[in-house]
């Protein structure tokens, strides 16, 4: 049995649609990121009704890591509306938003 991951401190916001792509190498960021940080995180990854492989690569990457958070929007409304849902999910004493395409996040 997976043991349940600390109350989050650090709440990332992300918002997705037609991602399918991007969110693994995005998330394995964020994952190396938190830990470096050495701080107990969520990533909240809204899905704004993609029509790709979006929900299914963030299903499995769920498989492995307790600290991601799906959250399905049923159509595509936006960014704004995807962010105000992922906000309304989140646990972290800090919400930081990333761009679902992981241009906030690469390293340069």
């Amino acid at each position: 049995m997976t043991e349940a991951p600390p109350p989050p401190r650090l709440s990332f916001v992300i918002p997705v649609h037609n991602e399918a792509g991007n969110v693994g190498p995005l998330h394995e960021e964020l994952r190396r990121t938190a830990r470096n940080l050495d701080v107990a995180y969520e990533a909240i990854f809204v899905n704004d009704g993609s029509k790709d492989d979006t929900r299914a690569c963030l299903e499995a990457l769920r498989q492995s890591d307790p600290h991601l958070k799906i959250v399905d929007l049923d159509g595509n409304f936006g960014e704004a509306a995807a962010l105000s849902a992922g906000f309304a999910h989140a646990r972290g004493a800090v919400v930081v938003t990333l761009d679902g395409g992981g241009h906030s996040c690469r390293a340069a």
